[in-house]
């Protein structure tokens, strides 16, 4: 849904489409450009709680747009696309909890990766390759 032929032919038919774009070609690129220098002020966003009246923050984001080409069998043609950026509070933490997780596990293995007191150099070497092939 989000290739670019296929946003061309709904831009084209005067349709409307909502799809996550996909990380390849440009779109990384464009997105670490508003990254490192935000071009709009991040809005917390809110989804409906579970009572009447009551909200959740779920995140927070900014709206772009930006000029689209594409090309049809009749040539190129161009429209404005809204590009929602979105930071998950959900997905930030999970992926904190990943990093932390895994930098855990990697000062243990420096941690135990130290010469033993009695161990000779060649043990040493055997057991860092045993730990590396692991």
């Amino acid at each position: 849904m989000g290739a670019l032929d296929t946003r061309c032919k709904i831009a084209q038919s005067g349709g409307i489409y909502l799809c996550p774009l996909p990380m390849t070609g440009q779109v990384p690129e464009q997105l670490n450009a508003w990254l490192d220098q935000l071009p709009a002020t991040p809005e917390e966003i809110y989804l409906p709680g579970k009572k009447e009246g009551e909200f959740r923050k779920i995140g927070q984001g900014f709206e772009m747009t930006k000029v689209i080409t594409g090309q049809d069998e009749s040539g190129e043609i161009q429209w404005t696309e809204r590009w929602f950026v979105v930071r998950s509070d959900r997905h930030a933490k999970k992926q904190q909890a990943s990093f932390l997780n895994r930098l855990e596990k990697a000062e243990k293995a420096v941690k135990s990766s130290q010469p033993k007191a009695k161990e000779s150099g060649e043990e040493w070497e055997a057991r860092l390759k045993k730990m590396i092939e692991e």
